[in-house]
């Protein structure tokens, strides 16, 4: 199984139930959903948890050539030298510990180490930190970080 099959599971249920929430919020969306909880997939008797979103960053584990990735496509269009502990990615999640595989953050370059940078219970502000992360590498590379395919 691909790295990306099992996260999409993770992120599509992740996305339903953020649907859900928006749903039974008469549609206030973050603002409300801030203070929800709701319980976990499959069994009625999981207990409830707050929603948390964690913003992140992929960094180089040690220096050497990495993947360059470009919308539109599954496979690296490039490479780029990045120095240890260079940006490669920023991105959000609600599962830190499964969002990529170990062999994934191992195999990609010369490795990545995945950096939590922020954890909000809001929908809204973890992309917002996300956008502006990306948009503030933007502004001093003049490029996407090498694993961001979009701004957001």
């Amino acid at each position: 199984m691909n790295y990306w099959e099992s996260e999409n599971r993770t992120q599509a249920n992740a996305q339903l139930a953020w649907t859900g929430l928006s749903f039974f919020a008469g549609g206030a969306g973050a603002a409300r959903a801030s203070t929800m909880s709701f319980r976990g997939f499959g069994t009625a008797a999981a207990p409830a948890r707050a929603l948390q979103f964690e913003q992140y960053a992929l960094r180089a584990e040690r220096s050497g050539l990495y993947p360059v990735m470009q919308r539109g496509s599954a496979e690296p269009v490039g490479s780029v030298f990045l120095k240890e502990g260079d940006v490669w990615k920023f991105g959000e999640t609600m599962n830190p510990s499964s969002r990529y595989s170990g062999a994934f953050l191992r195999d990609t370059g010369n490795g990545l180490r995945f950096d939590s940078q922020f954890t909000t219970p809001s929908f809204k502000t973890v992309l917002q930190v996300e956008r502006q992360q990306i948009l503030g590498y933007e502004q001093q590379f003049g490029k996407l970080p090498p694993g961001n395919k979009i701004r957001r």
